[in-house]
Order: C-alpha cells, then structure tokens, then sequence
C-alpha cells in the first residue's frame, strides 16, 4: 500500500510539473504574439510618418518663402516623431533579445 501512495504522489507531481511546463508555453506564445504585435504596430507607425515626412518634403519644395519656416518646423517635428518611433522600436528589440534570446 505504502508503495502505490508513494506511486500515486509522484504521478500527481509529474502531472503538476507538466501543466505548468504547458502555461509557461501558452505565456511564452503569448508573449510572442504580443512582441510581433508590437512590431507590426511600429512598423505601420514608422510607415505612416515617412509618408507624412515625404508629403512634408515636398511641401518645403514648393511652398513660398512666407510659408517656408513653418514647413521647416513641421518637418523638423516630423523628423523627431520618427527618430522616437525608431527608439522605441529599438529598446523594444533590445528588451526582447534580453527576454527572449537572439532569435528576435
């Protein structure tokens, strides 16, 4: 009797360890479908301000001489919008390689 209690404990800790092994794996699936979330939404981020930024070149292009500070203005704000972008992306790189390893 003593050796089918100690059987049945040891399968009942086998069992305990596997499930959490199984929600460490859901978390990490979930960390790294969040992490690609992320980069997606800066990636469109980034996408949308070069945009801007190029719509802004070409303002400064053609604009009279009356209006050129504020398209230098507007564009030196767009310039900084996406050099925040970029270092956010990169501490976002930076952290998951840290949690993640290289493979990101």
């Amino acid at each position: 009797m003593e050796k089918e209690a100690e059987q049945e404990k040891a399968e009942a800790e086998l069992q305990k360890w596997r499930a959490r092994l199984s929600e460490m794996e859901v978390t990490d699936s979930e960390l790294l479908a969040e992490a690609k979330r992320k980069h997606q939404e800066y990636r469109q981020q980034l996408h949308h301000q070069i945009i801007k930024a190029a719509h802004a070149v070409e303002t400064l292009r053609v604009v009279g001489e009356d209006a050129r500070e504020d398209a230098r203005i507007h564009l030196q704000y767009l310039w900084e919008a996406l050099e925040d972008t970029w270092a956010f992306w990169t501490s976002l790189r930076k952290n998951e390689r840290a949690t993640f390893g290289s493979e990101f």
